[in-house]
């Protein structure tokens, strides 16, 4: 399988939709802290109370919900790998990976592998600048001691693994529909539900009182960083949520792949 997935990187570097994406990543977090910024501006300057508007954001809280589905990196990534995807079945490539004596199960793995690391990396890099650009402009928020630290770290473990669950969806419903358009507009809609299920549960529970609730996928991806009291049992129940769906979600798709007509 080295071989599939050093033609699907290949591939992927060599896309112009990539470039635009590495583009939009890095344009992102200037474009979303200027934003916050304009607003503090606004609401002090409106309240007429000095020092309202700095008190308003924290590097802490604008970057709080960034590893959500429904937030501009959660649209693009997903929408980049299903048209990828969906690229390959359409221009005869995958065909030709099976005709040369590639099996379907190490191009399905080559694709959820290549599709999982370009969106960890991407989106790590995206929220590290994001953060580093809103700690300048606001300040991080509150003191930085070692419980804190260890909140972040959950934070970014839990929030890389969302993309890649993400991934996950994407790459099973791409070779699954096979068409650009309706696997895109299901994906999209899938990540979007899944973020308004956790973000409902979260709202009706936001005291983490009830830690099962973290099997929810994408449920843990912020808890760790804005809200109330965490520990590493809800953290690992988390981590299991996305294990245990996103090899479902895999099974399923490579099942469907396997039995799939390519003509």
């Amino acid at each position: 399988m080295g071989n599939l997935l050093k033609a699907d990187f290949f591939r992927i570097f060599r896309s112009k939709m990539f470039m635009i994406v590495c583009i939009l990543s890095g344009a992102f977090p200037f474009l979303t802290a200027g934003l916050y910024f304009l607003v503090s501006k606004i609401m002090k300057t409106a309240a007429m109370m000095p020092g309202m508007g700095s008190q308003m954001f924290t590097a802490r809280m604008v970057v709080s919900d960034s590893f959500v589905l429904s937030s501009n990196m959660g649209l693009l990534l997903p929408i980049f790998i299903t048209v990828f995807i969906c690229a390959d079945v359409s221009n005869g490539t995958l065909r030709n990976k099976i005709i040369a004596g590639r099996s379907r199960t190490s191009i399905y793995f080559s694709h959820l592998i290549s599709s999982s690391v370009i969106s960890a990396v991407l989106i790590l890099l995206e929220v590290l600048l994001f953060l580093g650009v809103s700690c300048l402009i606001f300040g991080y928020g509150v003191p930085f001691d070692a419980n804190e630290l260890l909140r972040l770290v959950f934070f970014f473990v839990t929030g890389v693994m969302t993309f890649v669950f993400s991934a996950a969806i994407s790459t099973a419903l791409s070779l699954m529909m096979k068409h650009t358009a309706p696997a895109v507009i299901i994906t999209v809609v899938a990540g979007m539900g899944i973020s308004l299920i956790s973000s409902v549960v979260h709202y009706a529970d936001q005291t983490l009182s009830n830690r099962w609730f973290c099997l929810i996928p994408t449920y843990t991806n912020s808890v760790f960083l804005n809200y109330g009291k965490f520990d590493a049992a809800s953290f690992l129940i988390g981590l299991l949520s996305y294990l245990i769906f996103g090899a479902a979600i895999t099974v399923l798709g490579l099942f469907r792949f396997k039995k799939a007509d390519l003509k």
